[in-house]
């Protein structure tokens, strides 16, 4: 869930960079689905959604301005 398979890079540097943010996220994402006691993709869902409904109300926002 972390996207490490997806990682276009070529440098070493670039791919230990990638390495440490996917344990990084990783770790966040655990700590995260013990306080809520989601799993990981009902947490995608939820941000997802709240992310969207954020965005809609700016849209509007921006329409009647």
């Amino acid at each position: 869930n972390c996207s490490m398979g997806k990682a276009t890079v070529r440098t070493v540097q670039i791919i230990i960079g990638h390495i440490f943010c996917s344990i990084y996220s990783y770790v966040k994402l655990e700590k995260l689905k013990m306080k809520t006691q989601l799993n990981h993709f009902k947490l995608k869902t939820k941000y997802y959604l709240l992310g969207l409904k954020e965005t809609f109300l700016k849209l509007s926002d921006l329409k009647t301005a």
